[in-house]
């Protein structure tokens, strides 16, 4: 039985395991044809350029409910997607795509309307060949015991319809002192960093606290957690 993973042991699995689907695919691509046909984790190819799928296993069809004969164009991807996240995803291909490096992966989340409810992805990229993605793509639900954790995370925030109002509200130096307070720095170490007086940060706090309707620590925490997660902090 697979053992429960921590939050970064989680990912580096999951990374490990898209390295081992290359490999599978440039030794042996009927292996991994037949292996991907039978695993109910998302896997397609989809084109460095356009995004657009190129192939997906019957699980990533059927769960975007389309038929596996069909051609998926990216746009479509986006009609099912948290117009919020998207953004955030896409620059984070855009950056990896730019380092184009085919021994690194990219890991983002997604917020998709799938099986009539809205559900948390995460995906893992690699570049498979010079103009071709391989992508994996989890439900965070069936991610071991930080399934839950991540979900819970980003579910209590973006549930909010008003979170990313919240968040856009805040001053990039209000950002910036969000995630130190939620990484535990004190009034004074964040006064020291930024050079500034204690009554200063105590005057952002309050600021931050007021934007984002938090004023409990562990809120902040959670708020600060979520946004961090799909790359905003």
């Amino acid at each position: 039985m697979r053992k429960a993973f921590s939050e970064k042991e989680e990912f580096v699995f999951n990374n490990m395991q898209l390295l081992k689907l290359k490999q599978m695919y440039m030794s042996n691509i009927h292996d991994f044809y037949n292996f991907v046909e039978n695993i109910s984790f998302y896997i397609h190819f989809n084109s460095r350029n356009s995004l657009d799928w190129i192939w997906g296993n019957s699980s990533s069809y059927t769960v975007i409910g389309y038929q596996s004969s069909e051609d998926v164009e990216y746009k479509q991807i986006i009609n099912l997607s948290d117009k919020n996240i998207v953004n955030n995803y896409r620059s984070i291909i855009h950056n990896y795509n730019i380092t184009d490096d085919a021994s690194s992966i990219c890991n983002f989340f997604q917020r998709m309307y799938l099986n009539n409810k809205w559900q948390w992805l995460l995906t893992n990229k690699i570049i498979l060949e010079e103009n071709v993605y391989l992508n994996c793509s989890y439900n965070i639900n069936e991610l071991s015991f930080v399934g839950d954790y991540l979900y819970n995370k980003l579910e209590n925030t973006f549930s909010d319809i008003n979170a990313w109002q919240k968040f856009q509200s805040l001053t990039k130096r209000e950002k910036e002192i969000l995630k130190l307070l939620a990484n535990g720095n004190s009034t004074k170490e964040i006064s020291e960093i930024y050079c500034v007086s204690e009554y200063t940060v105590k005057k952002h706090r309050e600021n931050i606290n007021r934007k984002i309707d938090c004023n409990k620590i562990h809120d902040l925490i959670r708020f600060a957690d979520a946004f961090y997660l799909i790359g905003e902090l």
